[in-house]
């Protein structure tokens, strides 16, 4: 009987995971498609601006500081203990959170619009002007994408991953689809920040429209509660550290070598680095799911959940280590085409290294949904504060020595080391899931010889 509850557990697991896939990589697909002809279409300052509006967006998006974790966790807690009365105040107080902390910054960055302009090296005629109305567009845009962030991780709590994505798939689409119509039609960059921060705004208002789906009279807005702010803040103030902190761990290689090497070294380096990071959009769709998993099994006191970190383990060997040693057994070819003029016999070798990080990283990523689900996240933000300094040095000792084959040693060894001491983490924290740990470092071995295989078999070739 209980293996039967598993199998549907599994297979609604799984159902959920596809959901999140489709929700991230058909956008994506869209994008790679859009992004060339909009390059095309516009002079270099407004796609600048464009891209600004993107990546400004996109930064937005991580501005919940570990609210929206805390927030799906206590969802998840409640609907799976039959408080579902508590459900709304939770979410409502968290939109409130998203207001009161964004609205002053919004204000801000309208009134500094033409301060900021004037930062910018613009050549084409009308350009500055232009972009102080991006700008303040982008400024108004704030508190609408963390309150969607923040609502997005309520329902990712409550698992309705198909009403996630049904929301966010059209929003992400629109963001790249939408300037393409805008410039087909003769409009410019300023009416392409419209349409983007409008979209958000019409994705904010299907959310709240939804929201009765996760629990009854959920849609009803309720007042500010400050000690359920407080409590939501400070039950992720260690994910907050963690959030603050893993930007500069896996960005730090970009920051320091345009310091260290050759800027065209550094061109083709960070592309290779970002165009690999990619394959994280895979497991980003797993990690939610055995998240809510988790905590509901917790807060149920039924048996361990097992299985499901299992499962997990297997589709992150699944997800990421079939494409990864595709990719590296046709590494030259593929980067002589994609790379172009600007290849270096050297980039085979670095897609390797940061392949075998990303690897690495998709087995930590399972190790810190097991770890924040049993509330060990203090232990997990200190782990990363750790590694910090380490990877300081280790990257500037390797990018002083031997260059960007040395960066991105570092930036993988730090993510092996991570894997091993989260799965050492799970091993100390949470008994129940012991044996795990060891059927992570099986599964990471196996694929560390796999990549180390493919990057030998692939490398470049030579005369």
């Amino acid at each position: 009987m209980s293996r039967g509850i598993a199998g549907l557990l599994q297979r609604a697991s799984a159902r959920h995971v596809v959901w999140n896939l489709l929700g991230f990589v058909v956008p994506a697909g869209v994008a790679l498609l859009v992004v060339p002809s909009l390059a095309r279409r516009l002079d270099p300052d407004r796609f600048a601006l464009l891209a600004l509006l993107w990546s400004v967006i996109s930064f937005y998006a991580m501005l919940d500081l570990g609210v929206g974790r805390a927030l799906a966790l206590r969802v998840t807690a409640s609907l799976a203990t039959g408080r579902d009365d508590s459900v709304g105040p939770l979410i409502w107080n968290a939109g409130w959170l998203a207001w009161f902390g964004g609205a002053p910054l919004a204000l801000l960055g309208v009134l500094s619009a033409p301060w900021l302009t004037d930062r910018l090296d613009l050549a084409s005629p009308g350009a500055a002007r232009d972009a102080t109305v991006v700008i303040r567009w982008l400024a108004i845009a704030l508190p609408f994408v963390v309150h969607g962030v923040l609502l997005r991780a309520a329902f990712e709590g409550a698992r309705r991953y198909e009403l996630v994505n049904l929301l966010r798939a059209p929003m992400m689409l629109a963001t790249y689809l939408a300037p393409l119509g805008v410039v087909t039609l003769g409009g410019g960059v300023v009416a392409m920040a419209q349409v983007i921060v409008g979209t958000r705004l019409i994705y904010l208002l299907g959310q709240l429209l939804l929201l009765d789906r996760l629990a009854p009279h959920t849609r009803r807005p309720r007042r500010f509660e400050p000690i359920m702010v407080r409590d939501l803040v400070g039950s992720g103030a260690w994910i907050m550290a963690s959030a603050l902190v893993s930007p500069l761990l896996l960005q730090g290689d970009r920051l320091l070598l345009p310091l260290v090497v050759p800027l065209s070294d550094f061109g083709w380096y960070a592309t290779v680095a970002e165009g690999a990071m990619r394959l994280w959009m895979l497991t980003g769709a797993l990690q939610p799911v055995l998240f809510t998993r988790l905590v509901t099994a917790a807060a149920e006191e039924g048996p361990p959940p097992t299985e499901a970190v299992r499962w997990s383990i297997h589709a992150t060997v699944g997800l990421l280590v079939p494409p990864s040693v595709a990719l590296l057994l046709a590494a030259d070819p593929l980067l002589r085409w994609w790379l172009g003029p600007v290849f270096d016999p050297q980039a085979v070798w670095v897609i390797g290294l940061v392949l075998v990080g990303v690897v690495a990283g998709g087995f930590s990523q399972v190790a810190y949904a097991v770890l924040q689900s049993h509330h060990q996240a203090r232990a997990v933000a200190l782990l990363h504060l750790l590694q910090l300094p380490f990877l300081g040095v280790m990257l500037v000792g390797g990018s002083v020595w031997w260059g960007v084959l040395g960066a991105a040693a570092a930036w993988s060894a730090r993510l092996i080391v991570d894997a091993v001491l989260m799965w050492r983490l799970v091993f100390r924290r949470v008994p129940t899931l012991r044996a795990m740990s060891g059927q992570a470092v099986r599964w990471g071995l196996v694929s560390l010889a796999l990549l180390i295989a493919a990057v030998w078999i692939g490398g470049p070739v030579t005369g």
